[in-house]
């Protein structure tokens, strides 16, 4: 174990003089090196996906003006794209997304169920830099996919069905109340067309007229229950647009048609259809595109699988879940830890008691990426080692080996704020230097 470390460390130092020296040269790598800037990545990004998307060797990235890169740095160009695709001003720029209503978030967009298509009208002044954005976003999924990557984009599993070129169930597909999103009564006005349609014909007039219709299907989950109202208090204020409220016109002269009982079955068959078809085609011709730009014909292997497991393999898992069990046996120990070590006893019991954010944080801390990769903490093979340098500071990492470098702690109280404060302030990445 020590000759490994040791190993480790002359590798980590050969690639930090490499990444700080213009003049040296390794061989005949298979792979092809792009610096890119933290604060023009998205544009950046769209240009090496251009040149490199027709090329077999793998992409590795360093960023301008720090000297770490390899694996970690990589994942972490990825995790940034991912980060600057849900951007306020990006998806203003290039609609790819429906905004959060109300937003909860000042600078990303942070809906509850995942991104969503924004569908637009095929004459959108938008669509043509949304199309290349699309585009550049299934390259970038593509190269990730080949060279073990994940790009934590938060999509749904609807968008993989789309991808795959099956329907999409409107009362899966469209925003439905709790998402966070515009457009949460079309999802409503669906559900209760889906109803009536298991009962008589009167059923749609008797679900509509019930003074519950409120909370049977506006009622967000767990959330405080909404007044009491009909159907009829918001369908007065609705029409044949995108959301029932604003939005692209459904038909032609949709936005003076007003929504009511008897043609809110056809108000919900054009909703769906420009939400999950019409609207939304183009975007996602455009990701297919990409996706075969980079694997050519082998990008037909993606539809062997579901639309949930395509979500796993792009976009790793949808939450960081651990148990105890899992904890006490995929954590590997080295450099004097083992299982028993009161250090890694608390610090198991602490990413046991760490919510979802914090869970996401420390493992972007460890390893650049806030999603655990498709089989989960098996997959991610998290080391842990003591740090060697002298004095109990913050923890460390190396994210390129997944190490994280844990001080002799004296208390779990002081393990949990220092690795929280690690955690949300990246104080020990990889950019940290070890001494060996």
């Amino acid at each position: 174990a020590v000759l490994l470390n040791t190993a480790y460390e002359s590798l980590f130092e050969l690639q930090g003089h490499i990444a700080r020296d213009s003049e040296a040269w390794v061989g005949s790598l298979k792979s092809e090196l792009a610096r890119v800037e933290r604060d023009n990545v998205l544009r950046q990004a769209a240009g090496a996906m251009e040149l490199t998307c027709t090329s077999p060797c793998s992409l590795e990235v360093q960023f301008e003006g720090e000297s770490g890169f390899g694996r970690a740095v990589t994942q972490g160009f990825y995790t940034l794209v991912a980060h600057e695709l849900q951007r306020r001003t990006a998806n203003r720029e290039a609609p790819m997304w429906v905004e959060d209503d109300p937003p909860f978030n000042e600078d990303f967009l942070t809906p509850r169920r995942g991104l969503l298509v924004r569908p637009l009208p095929p004459d959108a002044p938008s669509l043509p830099q949304v199309e290349r954005r699309f585009r550049m976003l299934g390259r970038l999924m593509a190269k990730a996919i080949r060279e073990g990557f994940v790009v934590p984009v938060p999509l749904t599993p609807a968008f993989f069905q789309l991808l795959l070129g099956g329907s999409v169930n409107p009362l899966v597909g469209l925003p439905r109340p709790g998402d966070g999103v515009a457009g949460e009564f079309v999802g409503a006005c669906a559900k209760m067309v889906a109803d009536a349609a298991q009962g008589p014909a009167s059923w749609l007039d008797e679900l509509a007229a019930d003074p519950e219709w409120s909370r049977k299907y506006m009622q967000p989950l767990g959330e405080e229950p909404v007044a009491p109202a009909p159907f009829t208090a918001f369908a007065e204020a609705a029409a044949f647009v995108e959301t029932g409220a604003s939005g692209a016109a459904l038909c032609p002269g949709g936005e003076a048609q007003a929504v009511d009982v008897g043609n809110v079955g056809e108000f919900v068959r054009l909703a769906a259809a420009f939400w999950l078809s019409t609207g939304v085609d183009r975007q996602m011709v455009a990701f297919r595109r990409g996706l075969y730009d980079v694997l050519g014909r082998d990008a037909i292997m993606l539809w062997a699988f579901s639309p949930l497991e395509l979500r796993r393999l792009f976009c790793g898992e949808d939450e960081v879940v651990w148990t105890e069990k899992e904890l006490e046996e995929h954590i590997q120990c080295g450099g004097g830890y083992n299982a028993a070590s009161e250090q890694i006893r608390w610090l198991r019991e602490e990413m046991l008691a760490m919510p979802q954010p914090l869970r996401a944080k420390f493992l972007e801390f460890v390893t650049s990426c806030p999603r655990l990769p498709p089989g989960g903490l098996r997959e991610l093979r998290l080391s842990v080692h003591p740090d060697p340098a002298e004095g109990v500071g913050l923890p460390r990492s190396r994210a390129c080996v997944h190490r994280l470098f844990l001080p002799r702690y004296v208390s779990r109280e002081e393990l949990a704020c220092q690795l929280h404060e690690a955690c949300l302030s990246s104080g020990g990445h990889h950019e940290q230097n070890l001494p060996p």
